[in-house]
């Protein structure tokens, strides 16, 4: 273990470089913000440097690579993959830590801003921000931001919060950034913070190391109080005692709560947990809070609080959608603008001003336009940016203006209006297809494979590849990225009206599709790599074995299809009797050899979905034998696994202590013994979408469902 004092002294350099990042008129104000110690000549490591592992960055001792397997991708199990001759024992101090929040799926990581020219952009929060950040006598350690503005993408964060997450980033002042996306996320948000932190700071580590193995073990069930008085305010007292660098370049922590109607009721006992923090000036953490203004809740802000409302309805707002909206058209590759003469300036100011007068200053509004126009990831483009300029210019057309009580007013009427133009017999396969790609695309390994869409949702090949070519701009963004803003409109019945029924019958049949696909596949330890799809053939006929993996991955996707859509239509009352008939009737041995491929957690919720519904599936599962497969079953095991506490299944304690037992699932002889284990460290769970547990692309264990002839070969 490296010891605190053989640490680099802090360098003398100019930030000069770093300063070319930010409009010349906030220089000014981030000369101080941007510590010295950030000049990017302090980061190169030396390979041959026996200490360059932890001089990455000289005072936070951030190392980047280790930050990104150990934490920013939910990997614990990565510390037993490091030899113990390069890694600090402290990881294995904080490694608890990261096991228990493995299996958190309420907790985000804040990602920077896009990679648009937002330098330029939210000039009076950034202003204020970058003078709160210097000034050494600041009343508050806490800066609250209200932004109704979020990007268009799969994490649903504020702009604020990413765009702070950027600035911090480039002045090397990040300490965390984190987002509660449910109120038992905020229970872990110290933790998450502390983990962080440890990945970040050497000397934090080390001492925040220290301060767990002193602890009782129950500090992980204590109130956020004491979590927080043990984890943060007390190692970070002492480091302003021994490292003073900390008060004149405080660590900055970002705080994403994304539900404000929730703030009130949930989220101000964690903001007043920080507000006993802001009492210890100067200090060598700031935190920022972000969150959408809640309509529904006043909120009484403490008078100490620095308070900004980022407002999406004022000239600058507007300047700066029309700044991003401008690169984004401008980027598009010369050899898609077929239909456009190379001499005539593209897009026109007449164009340009008609598109802003309806986005305004919305973010969210200005992506969605943006997609469409570039159409992102279209296999067959039938027209041009052009065209699809021109078929926006129409659609907008009347447009009502978004007010600070709707402001989605404008995009609502945007897609409602291109819905409408949908042809009525494509209309309930286009938002199906809408509805499987978003669900689903994300489990996708090197892009979405449009042939999959014919062949999982029985639709017309023909067809269907012309329904992709028409809405895939609704799911896809640059690098796959799932876009949510298409997908929120459609769950919301009082901004989708009609097209919110056509979505939940959409849900319905892919749970069909997936429950048709497994009944008649062929999936046998004699014929492992094989399917069978009756009535259809893969379209990419290659080699056997671009066969079998385009098979696998058409087994996976139903296989997730299936325990997915099951807990959500049940849970949503939408079980109709035929597909309630097709779960009683299903023949579950099916999944018996792919299990493999489904999460703890996702299982898990399936199994209480289905446990739940006992008037529907009357002891489809159970943990006693009432057949003689049944009796046969537990036979085998008998000795071996124990039964599994139906009341551990029901509340879902995974990571609270080591869970592992067995539990029979089906009817007659099409009934699995389905054995869970909670090993945490092994199933993780990459980000979920709609509060669903995720599926993992690899192995993620946890998970082993036997038949009775697996049993018999044992």
């Amino acid at each position: 273990m490296v010891d605190e004092k053989s640490l680099p002294s802090r360098s003398t350099h100019n930030p000069t470089n770093l300063l070319n990042r930010v409009p010349h008129n906030t220089q000014s104000f981030f000369f101080k913000f941007i510590p010295s110690f950030a000049h990017p000549s302090n980061y190169a490591t030396s390979g041959s440097d026996s200490t360059g592992y932890y001089r990455a960055h000289k005072i936070t001792g951030y190392y980047n690579t280790n930050a990104q397997s150990l934490l920013l991708n939910y990997s614990p199990s990565y510390i037993g993959t490091v030899p113990l001759e390069e890694m600090p024992s402290d990881w294995e101090i904080w490694s608890d830590v990261g096991v228990r929040l493995s299996s958190d799926f309420e907790l985000q990581i804040i990602r920077p801003s896009p990679p648009i020219p937002r330098g330029f952009t939210r000039k009076a929060l950034r202003g204020k921000l970058a003078n709160w950040f210097c000034d050494p006598h600041r009343r508050s350690n806490l800066f609250f931001i209200e932004d109704p503005d979020t990007f268009d993408d799969a994490e649903r964060v504020t702009a604020a919060a990413q765009d702070t997450v950027s600035i911090c980033q480039h002045a090397n002042r990040l300490g965390a950034a984190c987002k509660a996306t449910m109120v038992t996320g905020v229970g872990n948000a110290i933790l998450f913070v502390a983990l962080q932190l440890a990945a970040r700071c050497l000397p934090y580590r080390m001492i925040g190391a220290r301060e767990l193995m002193e602890s009782s073990p129950s500090l992980f069930e204590r109130s956020m109080e004491e979590q927080f008085d043990a984890l943060i305010v007390r190692p970070w007292k002492q480091l302003a005692v021994s490292h003073p660098d900390y008060l004149e370049a405080p660590l900055v922590i970002i705080l994403d709560l994304a539900q404000p109607d929730l703030l009130a009721q949930h989220y101000m006992p964690f903001l007043k947990c920080l507000n006993q923090y802001m009492s210890l000036l100067p200090s060598p953490l700031l935190f920022v809070v972000c969150t959408s203004p809640s309509l529904k809740e006043s909120i009484d802000f403490e008078s100490s609080w620095e308070h900004h409302r980022v407002c999406c309805w004022d000239s600058d707002a507007r300047r700066d959608e029309e700044t991003i909206l401008r690169f984004a058209l401008l980027s598009i590759p010369s050899d898609d603008l077929r239909n456009v003469v190379r001499t005539e300036v593209w897009p026109t100011e007449a164009d340009i001003s008609i598109l802003m007068g309806a986005i305004g200053g919305i973010t969210e509004f200005a992506g969605v336009v943006t997609a469409f126009i570039t159409n992102l990831g279209i296999r067959f483009r039938t027209d041009s940016p052009q065209i699809r300029l021109n078929t926006v210019l129409r659609l907008i057309a009347d447009s009502p203006l978004s007010t600070p009580a709707n402001p989605l007013r404008g995009l609502d009427h945007f897609l409602l209006r291109f819905l409408a133009e949908i042809p009525p017999p494509a209309l309930e396969d286009s938002i199906l297809v809408i509805s499987f790609a978003f669900l689903y695309l994300s489990d996708m390994t090197g892009g979405f494979p449009y042939y999959i869409i014919p062949l999982f949702l029985r639709i017309e090949q023909d067809g269907a590849y012309e329904i992709w070519d028409r809405v895939s701009w609704t799911v896809r963004g640059n690098a796959d990225m799932v876009r949510r803003s298409f997908w929120d409109f459609l769950i919301d019945p009082w901004r989708s009206g009609d097209f919110h029924m056509v979505w939940k019958r959409s849900r319905s049949k892919i749970l069909e599709s997936a429950i048709a696909t497994l009944s008649s596949s062929l999936y046998t330890p004699d014929s492992m790599g094989q399917f069978m799809y009756w009535g259809q053939s893969l379209p990419v006929i290659g080699n056997q074995r671009t066969l079998a993996r385009h098979a696998q991955l058409i087994l996976h996707l139903s296989i997730n299809c299936f325990v997915s859509e099951t807990r959500t239509t049940i849970r949503s009352g939408g079980l109709s009797h035929s597909i309630a008939k097709k779960l009683k009737d299903f023949d579950y041995r099916k999944i018996a050899y792919a299990c493999l491929r489904v999460s703890l957690a996702k299982f898990a919720t399936f199994l209480v979905s289905l446990y739940d519904a006992h008037d529907l599936f009357p002891d489809i599962v159970r943990t006693e034998a009432i057949t003689p497969t049944d009796k046969l079953l537990v036979q085998k095991c008998s000795g071996v696994i124990p039964p599994l506490d139906m009341r551990d299944l029901i509340d879902l304690k995974w990571g609270s202590k080591e869970t592992f037992g067995f539990i029979l699932l089906g009817y007659g002889q099409k009934t699995v013994l389905v054995v869970l284990y909670d090993d945490i460290a092994a199933s993780n769970d990459p980000i979920p979408k709609d509060g669903e547990p995720g599926m993992a692309d690899h192995q993620t264990g946890a998970v082993t469902i036997y038949t009775l002839d697996m049993l018999d070969d044992l």
